[in-house]
């Protein structure tokens, strides 16, 4: 839709994703060693959807960072992009919300498309459309993640095309990640 132009200029993006789990008991529990708890375990990937979205890269960025207490670790984040091809984003992550919310939004000047339910570790969902002024909604079925990530990458290995996902986008979203937290310590 974004490609084809459907929703025309995309002016603005959205994501949240807000869960709640328990304190980890692992590495990720040592701040030291993991060096961040929600931003790191599920907030990177909605910037990284929105990056891949937008074919963009973040520009600017302005952040608050709540942190945990108890562990100093990130736990609740909202924060506004400047993408360096004009959009405007917009993020907020929490682990420590009892409402769980996960959802992107993608706002253009024909139309927007609202994927409801769409992020998290068990995707399902729906995609809510309003192009022109009109309305339709498409459920989205089950995707094993895990599996289509195994196979792209498999098939790009054995093919020498380019992988949906490589070691600069990782390498974009750990500096991006680390943004975000040294400028809100």
């Amino acid at each position: 839709l974004i490609r084809d132009g459907v929703l025309g200029e995309i002016v603005l993006v959205r994501g949240e994703w807000h869960t709640a789990y328990p304190a980890w008991k692992n590495w990720r529990a040592d701040p030291a060693r993991s060096g961040s708890d929600v931003l790191g375990a599920v907030g990177v990937h909605v910037f990284d959807l929105l990056n891949y979205l937008l074919e963009a890269d973040a520009e600017s960025i302005e952040a608050r960072v709540n942190r945990d207490p108890r562990s100093g670790l990130d736990s609740t984040i909202a924060a506004v992009i400047g993408y360096d091809n004009g959009t405007t984003g917009a993020v907020t992550i929490t682990n420590r919300a009892r409402s769980l919310v996960n959802s992107v939004h993608v706002l253009g000047t024909k139309g927007s498309a609202v994927g409801v339910g769409t992020l998290g570790m068990a995707p399902t969902g729906r995609l809510d459309l309003v192009i022109d002024g009109k309305e339709e909604r498409r459920e989205l079925p089950v995707v094993d993640l895990s599996a289509v990530q195994f196979e792209a990458f498999s098939r790009a290995c054995a093919t020498g095309e380019t992988p949906n996902a490589s070691g600069t986008d990782g390498l974009n979203s750990i500096a991006l990640t680390r943004r975000i937290l040294v400028a809100k310590k």
